[in-house]
């Protein structure tokens, strides 16, 4: 979390409003990254003077984002965040907000829409360059051959589909490597232990696992260890740099996880949001970069 704190500390300043400003926040659920990832957005709401930030979470549900996202507009805020359920609900949010002319940021999870009929900023990163980067590096590793589990996250999400699209888009260019199975483990640690420890006790033999999320990759870590299998001989990547990650990094578990910066969306969102509130000018789509996390420059994401 140190690396994420230096961020906001020095950047943080940067954003001033200049009048009062409200901004409803709804974020869709309270996992791993999603909580970082609304700590950072309270971190940089409360390091910006006059911004005054309304956050609540769905838990999942879309009915209870869509009235959230009422309640909001109710009460008149000057800006909506929203860190999307799923993709169903977000055109009639989109039109709820364009109707009380409400600037609307979505954060992390990219809409199916690419046309809006309102102010909105996206505030993401590009999905299918995680699952490039993390297949590259882990395709490289293993000398371009042996045999690949892809773990997916929830089938709804664009995320797990545009990072298992990148990862295939590598694994095409490797003729030696085969996918010997794939299956959505639902972004959850359990769910990818007992897929992993299924395939070992059927004799599947796997050289690499790329886990569309870190807490995956930790549930491939636990169902290896579990088998008694060496980590030198399977290659376990995942997404998002999540502290438990880099410390299962650390032990020499996980090989690579890209970061997918929470303080940087977090901080673009209230910026975002702030500018348009006050009439300005945000980006449509505000691509956050990605950075690979490996051994080797691990101490940066502690």
């Amino acid at each position: 979390m140190k690396r994420f704190s230096v961020f906001l500390l020095s950047t943080a300043l940067m954003v001033n409003a200049a009048a009062a400003v409200t901004i409803g926040t709804t974020m869709s659920k309270k996992d791993a990254f999603v909580s970082i990832l609304t700590d950072n957005i309270r971190d940089a709401a409360s390091k910006t003077s006059g911004v005054t930030l309304d956050l609540v979470v769905a838990n999942m549900d879309k009915e209870t984002q869509i009235n959230q996202v009422k309640t909001f507009i109710e009460n008149d805020v000057d800006a909506i965040i929203v860190n999307a359920v799923a993709d169903e609900h977000s055109e009639l949010m989109q039109k709820m907000a364009a109707e009380a002319n409400i600037p609307l940021v979505y954060v992390n999870r990219q809409p199916p829409q690419s046309r809006f009929p309102g102010p909105v900023s996206v505030v993401s990163c590009n999905e299918l360059v995680a699952g490039r980067l993390q297949m590259r590096m882990m395709a490289n590793e293993v000398g371009g051959k042996g045999n690949v589990v892809i773990l997916n996250g929830a089938l709804s999400h664009p995320a797990a589909k545009a990072r298992t699209v990148g990862a295939k888009e590598v694994l095409a260019q490797y003729p030696g490597l085969s996918i010997v199975h794939e299956q959505t483990a639902n972004w959850s640690r359990d769910e990818a232990e007992k897929i992993i420890t299924g395939l070992l006790d059927k004799g599947v033999k796997i050289d690499i696992i790329a886990a569309n999320n870190d807490e995956m990759a930790i549930g491939a870590v636990r169902a290896i260890e579990k088998a008694g299998l060496s980590f030198e001989d399977v290659m376990i990547g995942g997404v998002d740099a999540t502290p438990a990650a880099i410390a299962e990094m650390e032990a020499g578990k996980i090989k690579v996880t890209v970061l997918q910066n929470a303080a940087a969306q977090g901080l673009q969102s209230i910026k975002n949001a702030i500018a348009m509130a006050q009439g300005g000018y945000a980006q449509e789509f505000d691509w956050i970069p990605w950075e690979v996390v490996v051994p080797s420059n691990m101490e940066n994401y502690k």
